[in-house]
């Protein structure tokens, strides 16, 4: 049997038509599926960052009940404002409500959350569909927080000028700082404070409930007219987080300075000055400039309860020295400072002959930046409780000829990835450096977020 020729023209345009009719319907779909998946994703975005920034309002709540009731606040004014409604053409809109949870883990807490909104279709209500129901769900795990503040109130805190809230560096930093302590859960993070110049004091050691007195004890910080002691400061931070042996917590050291580490205190024998012998601690200074070839102590390692005024007087009591010149009672240079860290390091410590130079305060600054750099890896490597520290750098503070900021030393100490040593087997933190005292707000803030964030 023979088709016609026409009879065979009619069947191919009928099954282009209905090719074409199916092709059309099944682009149509995918159309819809298309807007679909770009509103879920939408909704994945709006919820995973109600999440987070819930998880970091917690030390807002003073208590269980207080901490739910802001992380709701917190969800409803993101998700209003990032998915408002008929956002979309969404319809049927439910943000849910976020709960706060213990976590599996010991010292965490999990913030979960859901919303579900109705998306509507164009081409796949012809098939008989209609509106499509989508959901996002996300969850962010917070751990509880050991952290000490330890932060310089050398001399030139005091002479630089400030601007939030100003008039010097000094007040901007107690500006930022408190801010900074108010982001913490008083009920279960424990906070404490140490401050640095030429000595070094734990004004506070870390607990709960801190807020009230480590922010008091921030707005009496005063700059003194003094060095810059960071292996004394960094020592007394970690010693205070060890001495907690909590394993469950993220123990975390946040680390201020303007400048480059000038002290270091040290077990010495003074030669003379009316203490020959007698073994005792001291604070050891390069004095803290450029131009200066001084090298001064000795220092009392300690004097007496927060504030701390520590003068180029307050040396060690009964020894009647007559001179600031270090060589007159320390022959040779301590090879640990007093809390035994070796001062040797990345650094090669200048050549010097016979007893201690008078003439030689370099060498009193490299010792000092090697004992800071080995103390803060004593920190980071503890076995039981390693320690990831944070770095703040203000830089500019230092006119001519003061020592400029050392943001190599800053990022050893915080073992970040770009610093020279870097041991990826110990905590990574990073350092933030500000140019001008008016942005410690902001670095602080920074530390804060990545405090906040970190699970491990």
């Amino acid at each position: 049997m023979t088709m016609n020729p026409r009879s065979r023209s009619g069947t191919i345009i009928l099954m282009l038509a209905i090719g074409a009719v199916l092709f059309m319907g099944i682009l149509a779909l995918v159309i819809d599926l298309i807007f679909v998946y770009y509103v879920h994703s939408v909704l994945v975005t709006t919820v995973d960052a109600a999440v987070l920034r819930a998880t970091r309002s917690i030390g807002r709540g003073a208590s269980d009940a207080e901490q739910q009731a802001e992380i709701e606040r917190v969800v409803a004014l993101l998700f209003a404002a990032n998915f408002p409604e008929g956002h979309l053409g969404a319809k049927n809109i439910a943000p849910g409500t976020p709960t706060l949870s213990p976590g599996q883990r010991p010292g965490t807490r999990v913030v979960a959350y859901s919303a579900s909104v109705d998306v509507p279709t164009i081409f796949y209500r012809w098939f008989g569909g209609g509106d499509i129901t989508i959901s996002a769900s996300s969850t962010a795990l917070r751990k509880d927080v050991n952290m000490m503040l330890v932060l310089d109130r050398s001399g030139s805190m005091f002479r630089a000028t400030g601007t939030n809230p100003g008039p010097n560096a000094i007040a901007d930093l107690k500006f930022a700082a408190e801010l900074f302590v108010n982001k913490f859960d008083n009920s279960r993070d424990r906070l404490g404070l140490v401050t640095y110049g030429t000595t070094s004091n734990l004004d506070y050691a870390p607990s709960t409930n801190f807020k009230t007195d480590v922010i008091a004890h921030i707005r009496n910080i005063f700059a003194d007219n003094s060095g810059t002691n960071s292996p004394d400061a960094l020592w007394r931070g970690y010693n205070a987080i060890s001495g907690l042996a909590d394993t469950n917590a993220l123990n975390v050291i946040v680390f201020f300075t303007d400048g480059a580490s000038t002290n270091f205190s040290a077990i010495v024998t003074p030669s003379s000055g009316g203490c020959d012998g007698t073994e005792m601690t001291g604070g050891l200074q390069g004095f803290s400039n450029t131009t200066s070839t001084a090298a001064r102590g000795l220092w009392q390692l300690s004097v007496g309860p927060p504030p701390v005024a520590v003068t180029d007087e307050n040396y060690l009591s009964g020894c009647g020295f007559g001179t600031r010149d270090l060589s007159f009672f320390v022959p040779t240079l301590p090879l640990n400072e007093s809390h035994g860290a070796s001062i040797t390091g990345p650094r090669a410590i200048p050549a010097y002959t016979g007893s201690f130079p008078t003439t030689r305060g370099d060498v009193i600054r490299v010792a000092a930046a090697n004992a800071t750099i080995n103390v803060a890896g004593m920190a980071r490597g503890d076995a039981t409780t390693p320690v990831t520290i944070f770095s703040i750098g203000l830089g500019g503070n230092s006119a001519p000829p003061g020592i400029p900021l050392d943001v190599d030393l800053l990022n050893r100490v915080s073992n970040t990835v770009a610093s020279p040593s870097h041991d990826p087997t110990q905590p990574i933190g990073k350092t933030f450096i500000t140019p001008g005292a008016g942005g410690l707000q902001d670095a602080f803030d920074q530390v804060a977020s990545e405090v906040l964030r970190l699970i491990e």
